[in-house]
């Protein structure tokens, strides 16, 4: 087991967490009180966290079967509500992890082009607009409650939450080792 990169790894998933949390708790009491809970940000968060880290650690295949667990999780735990309703929201899942992973390519194209501060600004929006164009084949087979600009609208604001949560984390966490490597540097 390679120690350096498990806790490169842990390091990346705890920055990009963490700055999700921080967020969520700042927002949240910002957003219509028909919000969906918190839960679906942090288990989204968590799932990009995750992903971003793989990512950002040269761990494509881990990214990879990350986003497929979860979709498969989340296929298992609405089977109960019919095939046609679990296979969709799964096909939902799966838009919404290509879109995490498509963004923590282009994170990891611009930090390895030596980009510091910013890549927040394009993840971010990659992550909404990915979460929002999941939500048609979310949709399919579930009660229809609400119209339908308002879950594109639900979908958008969590994977912008999300995307620029977890990409400013990672930024933070970086810019933090190599103010610590360049420290370290001018003491000896």
């Amino acid at each position: 087991m390679d120690v350096a990169r498990a806790a490169a790894f842990a390091a990346r998933f705890t920055a990009a967490f963490a700055a999700v949390v921080c967020v969520m708790a700042l927002l949240w009491r910002m957003l219509p009180g028909d919000f969906p809970s918190p839960a679906r940000c942090l288990a989204a968060g968590a799932l990009a966290s995750g992903m971003f880290a793989f990512v950002r650690g040269g761990q494509h295949v881990q990214a990879a079967a990350l986003g497929m667990g979860a979709v498969s999780f989340h296929l298992a735990g609405l089977w109960y509500q019919g095939p046609l309703r679990a296979l969709t929201a799964a096909g939902g899942n799966m838009v919404e992890a290509a879109g995490i992973a498509g963004a923590a390519m282009v994170f990891h194209l611009l930090a390895e082009r030596g980009v510091h501060l910013g890549k927040a600004l394009l993840t971010g929006p990659m992550v909404a607009l990915a979460f929002a164009a999941a939500v048609p084949a979310a949709q399919v087979g579930a009660p229809s409650g609400d119209g339908t600009l308002r879950p594109l609208l639900v979908g958008g604001v969590i994977g912008l939450i999300v995307g620029e949560s977890v990409s400013l984390g990672l930024e933070a966490g970086e810019l933090g080792v190599r103010w610590l490597q360049a420290r370290g540097r001018r003491a000896r």
